[in-house]
């Protein structure tokens, strides 16, 4: 897989920057076949503008999007089985977001790794959440490129994990996430109402629909109120984020 890339340039890497990469591919759990894909993912292209010797990373961050975005959905597929789409998309917006990225590449400590121009290097781009989102991308190509999709998977799972012990509730609460977006929008405050309940008295089913401006944007049902508000609001956001 690695051959699409170029293979005229050769990183010419101190020894102790050599040291520092066998560090890195410690950290990752992962050794690459060829090192020299893993030197180009943390390349900035401030160090190519410096010396052309240096290919930088930016061919690997457009495919590493890519690879992410697959990788992410399969998790989420298999771990929300009855999620709607609106869902899924909008809880993997958060979790391959530049913040999350970020988030991911400074708990390896990326930024020490990362070859970067002089200029760059003293205004501080190792800590630049641009810059380090973009190379855990480029980080996630090579790893892909060298090794494959399962490899790519297993690196890139733990930290999504951990990542959505945190937007797990924000993903449930679809109440709260319909009224935050009907307020950025300035289009008031959703209402809800239930309409009918069906099914034998030890095993109600109730059946809401949720309204803006007295116009319905969603309907749901559920074993509770609660439940059925939760699904009519979820319906709604797909509705409504489908529209923007």
């Amino acid at each position: 897989m690695a051959s699409v890339l170029k293979k005229t340039k050769n990183q010419k890497l101190s020894h102790t920057k050599e040291i520092d990469i066998t560090r890195l591919m410690f950290q990752i759990c992962y050794t690459f076949k060829d090192s020299n894909i893993l030197k180009i993912a943390l390349t900035h292209p401030s160090k190519t503008n410096e010396n052309q010797l240096f290919e930088h990373h930016e061919r690997l961050e457009f495919l590493g999007d890519a690879v992410l975005s697959l990788i992410v959905s399969n998790i989420l597929m298999n771990k929300f089985q009855k999620a709607q789409e609106g869902v899924l998309s909008r809880t993997r917006a958060q979790l391959v977001s530049e913040e999350a990225l970020s988030q991911y590449a400074q708990v390896l400590n990326l930024g020490d790794f990362l070859f970067l121009g002089q200029g760059e290097d003293k205004s501080g781009g190792r800590y630049k959440n641009s810059i380090l989102a973009n190379t855990y991308e480029a980080l996630v190509a090579a790893i892909y490129l060298d090794g494959g999709y399962e490899q790519a998977y297993q690196f890139v799972f733990t930290p999504i994990m951990h990542a959505l012990k945190d937007v797990q509730t924000r993903v449930i609460d679809h109440k709260t996430e319909l009224q935050e977006y009907c307020q950025a929008k300035k289009q008031g405050l959703p209402v809800y109402k239930m309409t009918h309940q069906s099914g034998p008295d030890h095993q109600r089913i109730y059946h809401v629909e949720v309204c803006l401006k007295d116009q319905v944007i969603g309907r749901g049902f559920g074993s509770s109120k609660k439940i059925a508000e939760q699904a009519a609001a979820c319906q709604a956001l797909s509705l409504l984020c489908n529209k923007d």
